[in-house]
């Protein structure tokens, strides 16, 4: 609920608005003794219409993938998440586009090992029954077309596409998984940091709803 003072405490760039930007700081001013100003940066882009720059990730000609993110009105989360690429010198060559409809709230960013893609994770809406899944996509680096967007679930079960076939939990309105990190390997696969809970008292009815609300420990029915 953004309307919540919990939820938005939790989500600072939620209180402000403001716009996102991305610097370049050269090793010469990181290396020195005394802390970057504004003014050191080889060059800084900016967008107005985004809120923070969650992760920039280089590639080895020195362009660079960007994860952007705003908060969005109630109904128009598609617009939350959106990455873009920029060049060394900090223009943009494509994007910001928005994969928010396909992917949910994005929280890091990783280069493929071949740099042909780039991998988001985060999580959202489970592809399929409901519920609120760990999300794991993968965007074309060349011009930011979504290839395909996977949901992950310790409570519910998924076919090869990531759509939600069963639950496992009894309510997949209750248990919720987030994903907060991906990371690229060596060997060209990644690695994916998740984790399961009950994040607030949607979808719970009856001695459930009430015990949540007053804080009590609830117990699986």
């Amino acid at each position: 609920d953004k309307s919540s003072a919990d939820e938005m405490s939790f989500r600072s760039y939620g209180n402000t608005g403001g716009k996102a930007v991305v610097m370049a700081l050269p090793v010469t001013v990181l290396s020195g003794a005394s802390a970057p100003t504004a003014s050191s940066a080889s060059w800084t882009a900016a967008k107005d219409d985004r809120h923070t720059a969650k992760a920039v990730r280089p590639l080895s000609n020195g362009d660079m993938a960007v994860l952007f993110w705003k908060d969005s009105a109630e109904g128009e989360e598609g617009t939350d998440t959106a990455v873009a690429k920029l060049s060394a010198t900090g223009g943009f060559m494509w994007g910001p586009i928005d994969v928010g409809s396909q992917h949910g709230e994005g929280t890091e960013l990783a280069v493929a090992v071949d740099e042909s893609a780039v991998f988001i994770s985060g999580h959202g809406g489970c592809l399929g029954l409901g519920g609120f899944c760990g999300k794991l996509t993968k965007i074309r680096a060349t011009d930011g077309v979504v290839l395909w967007s996977r949901a992950f679930s310790s409570c519910g079960s998924y076919d090869a596409s990531g759509v939600y076939t069963g639950d496992a939990c009894g309510n997949n309105m209750l248990i919720k998984t987030e994903c907060w990190g991906v990371q690229a390997m060596n060997d060209g696969g990644l690695v994916l940091a998740c984790g399961t809970g009950i994040e607030d008292c949607s979808g719970m009815q009856g001695q459930m709803a009430i015990d949540c609300a007053d804080g009590i420990a609830l117990l699986a029915d």
